[in-house]
């Protein structure tokens, strides 16, 4: 209750009850909703809910986290858009740190938007716009339809309208004189 107190307070909007209820469901008013997160404590009840949700929304993107691998498929079946793994995302980062641990806070500073390097994506417009904007900005990858592309494939050596650009962007601090 004082956390759906202080959303409230904050201008969020807050709901009490259990999510995959329809009516707490449509008090949310995702039937309307163009884009929903599913982050619940059982893969049981977060499966249920990707369930209503889709019930309620055939056009919405919903996405879906889990805590086993092997629920991944389940969710996409019942409606997930995106699934993420919470384990396998732990153990790689786990795994990475003992190998590389500079790497390991590189991803762990990316995972945490609006400090330090933040993962990003915008959508081309026109035809030939450039793969990279300023100095701060840095292409990691160009999505085409279903296909990933490494900035360089010669497929995507020229952005088209349409095509996404994931990139990662380095917050530019200002300095005491700006």
């Amino acid at each position: 209750e004082d956390a759906l107190d202080e959303a409230n307070r904050l201008g969020v909007t807050g709901i009490s009850g259990k999510a995959y209820e329809t009516s707490t469901l449509e008090a949310a008013r995702a039937s309307t909703a163009t884009r929903v997160i599913v982050a619940l404590s059982s893969d049981e009840q977060t499966i249920l809910t990707v369930l209503r949700v889709r019930e309620l929304n055939k056009d919405c993107v919903i996405i879906a986290s889990c805590k086993e691998e092997s629920n991944r498929d389940l969710l996409e079946s019942s409606g997930a858009s995106e699934v993420v793994v919470s384990s396998s995302s732990a153990g790689r980062i786990l795994g990475m740190a003992a190998e590389t641990p500079d790497a390991a806070r590189v991803v762990n500073d990316l995972l945490t938007f609006g400090d330090g390097l933040d993962i990003n994506e915008r959508h081309i417009k026109v035809d030939g716009e450039p793969l990279e904007r300023g100095h701060t900005e840095t292409a990691i990858a160009v999505i085409r339809g279903d296909r990933v592309h490494r900035p360089g494939d010669e497929d995507c050596s020229t952005l088209r309208q349409g095509d996404q650009v994931i990139y990662i962007d380095q917050a530019v601090e200002e300095s005491e004189d700006s």
